[in-house]
């Protein structure tokens, strides 16, 4: 088995790219699993039928809260390498500040100050909160925007961009040549985004 992360310093980005990409789509799967769990969960609660005690409400909220997490995590790791890929080369980048900024947000969300299941900033703390506004840290009804702001679908879809089609994401054999082609192939790919 080739090892391409042991390749050489230009080989590094693009495989990291794609691990990231591959990321995504796995935490918006799970995100998606998570989010139908936790709706059957509050349905079933709301009937009464079967009985469903509160906490195993509260604990499927968790597991998607933590779904929104993980895939604002991968998707701001993929696009520093995307960006990474594009400084190598000195080709433009469009930075997704938002999605920086929640994810930092996310990070840093013992400093903020909460109410109505908002987190707010404090006058003096995390500056990515602070252009934020306001984050929506409970289960914000029927949206689809991880903590109201992002919409997943536009995350995965930037993955899929470095992924290509689905059909066509392959290990390249161990050959050196194919090997460079396929680098070469994936950093044309994620720099397309």
């Amino acid at each position: 088995m080739v090892d391409l992360l042991a390749d050489d310093d230009a080989s590094v980005p693009p495989v990291m790219a794609e691990l990231w990409a591959r990321a995504v789509t796995k935490r918006a799967r799970d995100l998606d699993s998570q989010r139908a769990e936790y709706d059957k969960f509050v349905r079933m609660a709301d009937r009464a039928d079967p009985p469903i005690d509160d906490r195993d409400v509260q604990l499927r909220f968790y597991d998607w809260w933590a779904a929104q997490a993980a895939l604002l995590s991968a998707s701001a790791q993929l696009q520093s390498w995307c960006r990474r890929m594009a400084e190598d080369v000195g080709a433009p980048y469009e930075w997704d500040e938002t999605l920086v900024d929640l994810r930092n947000a996310i990070e840093h969300l013992s400093v903020a100050r909460f109410e109505d299941a908002e987190a707010r900033p404090k006058p003096v703390g995390d500056r990515s909160l602070r252009r934020l506004k306001s984050l929506l840290i409970g289960s914000h009804g029927r949206s689809r925007l991880l903590f109201g702001k992002i919409d997943p679908d536009v995350l995965v879809a930037r993955a899929q961009r470095v992924l290509g089609d689905a059909n066509d994401v392959r290990w390249p054999d161990p050959d050196e040549d194919e090997i460079a082609d396929y680098l070469a192939d994936l950093r044309s790919r994620a720099l397309d985004d």
